[in-house]
């Protein structure tokens, strides 16, 4: 992992590696750091995994760049009744990304990761933590994506793993399918 971590431009480089300074624009965003360390630190609230399939009706190279590129993971990647108001992605190994969304009734969450492993058009490996104000604060989990073709459709097979409860997953599970109907909805639009 790089010595200063920027998700966003709005953070600045600090001494202390893995760690974030906080601008007033952007507070309390997570740590990021070891996460198959901090999974084993974790016990056996770390068993806790969500898996999530889908076939998409798009190839693997659009679906892959939904889920990387900054501009169109600002349309999908929260759930339906969500709000995206920043985004950043740089899709390459030991690359960072980040999201900001805002809930109907207003409240911010944050989320960040670092992209753990990258095969292009088939797999996905990136730590996720939450920010303060989340249930699950700076835990953090690991999402591993993986692509493959089925015609000209794509199958989705997500795992999100490194939960600390069966609520948590549950409502991980809503988050992400909500996620995913906005990411078929994009994907439909642009197959038109």
């Amino acid at each position: 992992m790089p010595a200063s971590l920027r998700i966003f431009p709005a953070f600045e480089q600090v001494e202390n590696p893995g760690r974030l300074a906080r601008s007033s624009k952007m507070s309390k965003l997570p740590r990021v750091s070891r996460p198959l360390e901090r999974l084993a630190m974790q016990g056996a609230q770390a068993d806790v995994v969500l898996h999530v399939r889908r076939l998409l009706r798009a190839p693997q190279e659009m679906v892959f760049a939904a889920m990387t590129r900054a501009d169109m993971m600002s349309r999908w990647m929260c759930p339906e009744s969500f709000i995206l108001s920043a985004v950043h992605s740089d899709p390459r190994t030991g690359g960072s990304f980040g999201i900001e969304m805002r809930s109907p009734e207003g409240v911010t969450y944050k989320a960040a990761g670092i992209y753990l492993e990258l095969r292009p058009h088939e797999l996905l490996i990136y730590t996720w933590t939450w920010a303060e104000g989340h249930t699950m604060p700076n835990i953090e989990t690991v999402v591993r994506v993986e692509l493959s073709p089925r015609g000209a459709e794509t199958l989705m097979e997500m795992t999100h793993s490194g939960l600390t409860s069966e609520e948590e997953r549950a409502a991980h599970e809503t988050g992400w399918n909500g996620a995913f109907d906005k990411l078929e909805a994009l994907l439909d639009e642009h197959r038109a």
